[in-house]
């Protein structure tokens, strides 16, 4: 079964489509160090992988702390199944952003209020479709999310300096 390494693909394509979006809203105070637009769109693509291998973790540290049991293959299938939706979007949404004229900063939020959408969706599927042995702590999905979804959110807008 390749869904290992298709999501793992999937993960580096969509760092990278992303950070190739938010280079132009990084401050240039470091531009001595990433002087070409390649190095910016590596660093960024970077910072984006440890964010997902750090939210794995977390992810699984905590499923094991608070007595989460989960079905790994079936998740692993349906993340892979709306990654696949969200890097074509991020595919569209690159192309547009570099070679069309349309307004940068309206694709942006609509591209955002997309993936919200489809992560919406993944989750809804993930926990809908769940075995009835697994269980469904509520209380706790809330806490991943804010802990782990809404505010490293925050912290990139702060430094991107759009806030």
């Amino acid at each position: 079964d390749n869904q290992g390494l298709f999501g793992i693909l999937f993960q580096f394509i969509f760092a990278i489509l992303l950070s190739s979006l938010l280079m132009g809203y990084f401050m240039s105070d470091y531009d001595y160090i990433f002087h070409t637009p390649f190095l910016k769109v590596m660093a960024v693509s970077l910072l984006i992988l440890l964010f997902f291998s750090l939210r794995t973790i977390l992810g699984r540290v905590g499923a094991f702390a608070l007595g989460i049991s989960y079905d790994a293959s079936y998740n692993l299938k349906t993340l892979n199944f709306y990654r696949a939706y969200s890097t074509a979007l991020l595919w569209i949404t690159t192309l547009l952003y570099y070679f069309s004229t349309l307004n940068k900063t309206v694709l942006l939020i609509v591209l955002t209020l997309f993936l919200i959408l489809i992560r919406i969706q993944t989750y809804f599927s993930l926990f809908k479709n769940q075995p009835e042995k697994y269980s469904k702590i509520w209380y706790y999905i809330i806490l991943y999310l804010c802990a782990l979804e809404i505010l490293p959110v925050l912290v990139l807008l702060k430094f991107l300096n759009i806030w």
